[in-house]
């Protein structure tokens, strides 16, 4: 019984995350597509999914977790018009495309997390660069809410 309570809960957890990571996805193709504010929107909820995730007791996810260090491999996906206006400053103009189909030995909610967060990040940058200040000032946080989210994990 416990052990069907187990894989329950690991159920549960990847749909919840497989969601998270497809709405993600949606977003970065939005980004690509040059739609900012459905990217913002997708990935503002598929961070809300895995907060959720986050919040649980550690021994949930820890049961997820095997010993092996890696994960399936991230790919990126460039975003036009985000280049470097100044020589002095370079745009990391790249998404981060979140595996969907993972198997629980493959998920590290935090590192996922931290992709999805750095892509809202560059939605809202995007954004701030054709002159919406509040998404600038909003994207200097998501970034650094990105390397928080990798230092706690």
């Amino acid at each position: 019984s416990t052990f069907r309570n187990i894989n329950f809960i690991i159920l549960v957890i990847m749909s919840l995350f497989e969601e998270a990571a497809q709405l993600n996805n949606r977003g970065v193709v939005a980004l690509i597509e040059g739609d900012d504010d459905f990217a913002i929107e997708a990935m503002t909820k598929a961070i809300k999914m895995m907060k959720q995730e986050l919040a649980k007791p550690s021994t949930e996810l820890a049961d997820l977790k095997t010993s092996s260090e890696e994960g399936p491999e991230l790919r990126t996906v460039e975003i036009p018009d985000m280049e470097s206006s100044d020589e002095h400053h370079e745009i990391f103009n790249q998404a981060i495309h979140v595996p969907c189909n993972g198997d629980e030995s493959d998920l590290d909610i935090h590192v996922y997390s931290a992709a999805v967060i750095f892509n809202l990040a560059l939605a809202h940058h995007r954004k701030g660069m054709q002159g919406v200040e509040a998404c600038r000032e909003k994207s200097i946080k998501l970034y650094s809410m990105v390397l928080k989210v990798l230092d706690d994990s």
